[in-house]
C-alpha cells in the first residue's frame, strides 16, 4: 500500500444503504487481529483536553515538560467540521510525536493491517469503519508500536474518537480536563466511557457539586486545581514567575492569567500522572513549563508602542482574553485600544463594559494596543504596525 492509497482508504466512507457500521465488540475483535508489536509496553495514558484555547495551551505545556522528562508524548488534535478528512497537511500540522509530525512511513503498515484485517473479517458481514473510526486505529496502532507513553488529544468533550481510544486501549488511564466555560459543557455521560481521572478548575459551586455527584457514581477520581494554591509574580507583561503546591520558581513566557491557569491544569495532570508510575520529577516540571512556547497566546509583540497580540479561533476563549486585558491594564496602569476583528465584535463589546478603552486617535505613548481575532487577521494587523514596531 502506498502513502496515496493509505489516505485514500482512511477518507474514504461507504454510502450504501446495505452496509452498516461495525459496533464497539466488531472493532475490539478488529484491533485483536492486527499485529501486537509493543506486547511488552505498557499501555499509554491518554488525555483528553477541551479543544479551546486554554486546553490548547495545557497540551503545549504537558507536550514541553514530557518531552524535557524524555517520556514520548503524541499530540493529536481532533479536526474542525471544515477539515473532516485526513490530508498530508493535516497529518503534518494535527498529528505530532515529540513534537515532529508522524511519518508516513510509521503509518503505512498500520494503515495496511487495518485494511486487511477489514477486509476479511467485516465485509463479509457487510460491515464497514468509518472515515474517523481508520484513522484513530491506525493513529492508536500506530502510536502503540513505537512505545508512546502519553496521548494528548485535543477535542470535544464527548468525541467518538475518545470513547474509540479507551475502547481500543482498556487498560490506559483515561483522564479529562474541564476548565472555565467547558464545565458547564461536561457531558456527563462522559465519564461513563472509561474516563477515570478529572482535572476540574474555575468552575462554580453548583457545577462543582454537579461533576463531582457525576465523578462518584461514575467511581471515577476527581482533583480539583485551586487558584488559592497558586502564587504568582508577573516579572513584565511578557513573563511571569509561579510557584503551584511544591513546584516552586516556574518561569512562564507569558504573563496573562490564563497563561496561569493553563500551567496549573499541566502541573496537576502531570501530579496525577506520577502518581500512576510516569516518571516526570520536579524539576522535568520546572523546567518544562518554563520553556514552552505559547504563540500568539497574549503575546507582547512590541515594547514601542507596547502592543499585545491575542489568538482568538471562537466567541469561547473571549472571557479570558477579557480577563487577560484587565490584568494587563492593571500592570501597565494604562488605557487600551482595542482592534477585534469584526466577527468577534459582538460577542466581546458586552464583556468590555468594565475596561477602560480609547479610540484610535489617542497618542500611542498614552495607551497600548491590544490586537484580537483569529491568527490571520492578527498576521495582516501586525503588518501595518511592523514599520513603527521596536521588538522585545
Amino acid at each position: 500500500m502506498t502513502y496515496p492509497h493509505a489516505l485514500q482508504y482512511l477518507c474514504y466512507d461507504w454510502h450504501q444503504d446495505n452496509i452498516k457500521l461495525a459496533n464497539s465488540d466488531r472493532i475490539r475483535q478488529l484491533w485483536g487481529c492486527l499485529p501486537d508489536d509493543a506486547a511488552s509496553t505498557p499501555p499509554p495514558f491518554l488525555i483528553a483536553l477541551p479543544k479551546t484555547k486554554q486546553g490548547h495551551a495545557t497540551a503545549l505545556f504537558l507536550s514541553s515538560v514530557l518531552a524535557t522528562a524524555n517520556v514520548c508524548c503524541a499530540h493529536l488534535i481532533e479536526p474542525t467540521a471544515a477539515e473532516p478528512k485526513p490530508s498530508f497537511t493535516q497529518l503534518r500540522s494535527h498529528f505530532l510525536l515529540d513534537g515532529q509530525p508522524i511519518p508516513p512511513s510509521a503509518l503505512l503498515p498500520s494503515c495496511q493491517s487495518l485494511a486487511a484485517a477489514e477486509q476479511r473479517m467485516l465485509r463479509p458481514q457487510g460491515e464497514h469503519l468509518s472515515g474517523e473510526e481508520r484513522c484513530t486505529i491506525v493513529l492508536t496502532h500506530c502510536l502503540s508500536r513505537l512505545g508512546c507513553r502519553v496521548i494528548l488529544w485535543e477535542g470535544a468533550p464527548d468525541s467518538a474518537a475518545v470513547s474509540l481510544l479507551l475502547c481500543l486501549l482498556p487498560h490506559a488511564l483515561g483522564l479529562t480536563v474541564v476548565s472555565d466555560t467547558d464545565s458547564a459543557q461536561l457531558p456527563l455521560r462522559f465519564l461513563c466511557r472509561g474516563i477515570r481521572e478529572v482535572v476540574c478548575t474555575n468552575c462554580d459551586s453548583a457545577t462543582y457539586r454537579t461533576i463531582s455527584d457525576a465523578c462518584v457514581r461514575a467511581e471515577c477520581r476527581l482533583s480539583f486545581v485551586s487558584i488559592k494554591e497558586c502564587r504568582r509574580s508577573v516579572c513584565r507583561p511578557a513573563s511571569q514567575v509561579m510557584d503551584y503546591r511544591n513546584i516552586e520558581g516556574c518561569r512562564l513566557s507569558c504573563g496573562a492569567p490564563s497563561a496561569t491557569h493553563a500551567a496549573m491544569l499541566a502541573t496537576e495532570v502531570l501530579l496525577t500522572l506520577r502518581r500512576h508510575g510516569l516518571a516526570v520529577n520536579d524539576d522535568a516540571i520546572r523546567q518544562g513549563l518554563s520553556q514552552a512556547v505559547l504563540p500568539l497566546y497574549f503575546a507582547v509583540c512590541a515594547i514601542h508602542p507596547l502592543l499585545f497580540a491575542d489568538c482568538i479561533e471562537t466567541p469561547l476563549d473571549l472571557p479570558g482574553c477579557v480577563e487577560n486585558l484587565r490584568a494587563m491594564q492593571q500592570l501597565t496602569d494604562e488605557r487600551c485600544r482595542l482592534i477585534v476583528q469584526p466577527e468577534l465584535q459582538e460577542a466581546l463589546t458586552p464583556l468590555l463594559l468594565q475596561i477602560s478603552l480609547v479610540d484610535e486617535n489617542t497618542p500611542e505613548q498614552d495607551v497600548f494596543t491590544l490586537i484580537v481575532g483569529s491568527e490571520p487577521f492578527l498576521q495582516q494587523s501586525l503588518a501595518t504596525f511592523a514599520p513603527r514596531m521596536r521588538r522585545l
